[in-house]
């Protein structure tokens, strides 16, 4: 799974994927810089893509991702 999002999140512009501990428990994030002199329709442009991004990710990560019901198995 590392190898294919750092073959793939080039593909999620103004998107970045790291891998961190939230709670004690590792996971990944997706996160974006946003531009300090940026218009508020540039923000809400780099916000509405950031949050495309998620869902987009999680589509195209499904096949290794795990529901929460497979995950107490």
């Amino acid at each position: 799974f590392n190898a294919h999002v750092l073959r793939t999140h080039k593909l999620l512009p103004l998107s970045t994927i790291s891998l961190d501990s939230i709670g004690g428990v590792p996971g990944y994030t997706m996160f974006g810089a946003l531009d300090t002199h940026a218009t508020l329709a540039s923000l809400m442009f780099e916000i509405e893509t950031l949050a495309e991004n998620v869902i987009s990710a999680t589509e195209a990560y499904r096949p290794f991702l795990r529901t929460a019901t497979r995950r107490k198995a």
